[in-house]
């Protein structure tokens, strides 16, 4: 039985890819780099702030100076992160929809912890949270599970109560290693084909498709 869902940000619950791309691409400018198209971007997104500007700065670039442009970059997106970032179609009314089923709902993102929180309580008010959990300092980024781990203990549940819910290699690698099932989203950043690998318990077209699994599963 599923009693905890535990939702990634981007490309799962919200779409930030323009708030994003716009604030990397002005501390990529303000440094003297190329900016990138927004696909460019999109690919690098979910792994956290620092591997998203050094996959996008060029191969030579130095430690420092990645350390810096991040700095700068979190700092721009710190003003701009919800500018154009909005929820996913269907994400209020499954969220709706599982809180009325008493399962808890947690958020895990690499985003900044603050950014996490901000945006879920802004976009989603009427949810009752067990956590949102964003990326810390001396907590490793995902795929490393312990952030999720946190969640599930703070859910009180046990590790097959609980699904994952996400759109990317990081997500699905994230539940695996927690212990827990997984489910793709296939309206975010990544394709069926990049994630299939990891065998999620389901492919999602709609939020949905998510909760007539949930139900189907609770019977």
């Amino acid at each position: 039985m599923i009693k905890g869902v535990i939702f990634d940000l981007d490309g799962t619950t919200i779409n930030s890819l323009n708030d994003i791309a716009y604030s990397v691409n002005i501390a990529l400018s303000d440094f003297g780099y190329e900016t990138k198209d927004t696909e460019l971007v999109r690919k690098y997104m979910g792994t956290g702030f620092r591997n998203l500007v050094k996959g996008l700065l060029p191969d030579d670039v130095d430690e420092e100076i990645i350390d810096k442009v991040t700095t700068h970059y979190s700092d721009v997106y710190g003003k701009h992160y919800m500018d154009k970032t909005v929820a996913y179609d269907g994400i209020y009314e499954l969220m709706n929809s599982l809180q009325k089923m008493n399962i808890k709902i947690a958020a895990n993102s690499n985003k900044k912890n603050e950014f996490t929180a901000n945006i879920m309580h802004k976009l989603f008010p009427q949810i009752n949270f067990v956590a949102t959990i964003g990326a810390r300092d001396n907590v490793p980024n995902k795929p490393d599970p312990t952030s999720a781990i946190e969640i599930i203990n703070k859910m009180g549940l046990e590790k097959d109560e609980v699904l994952y819910i996400g759109d990317s290699e990081v997500d699905m690698m994230t539940g695996i290693n927690a212990g827990i099932k997984v489910i793709a989203c296939l309206w975010g950043f990544r394709t069926k084909e990049e994630i299939e690998k990891y065998n999620p318990v389901l492919f999602a077209q709609s939020p949905h498709d998510i909760e007539e699994f949930i139900k189907e599963e609770n019977r």
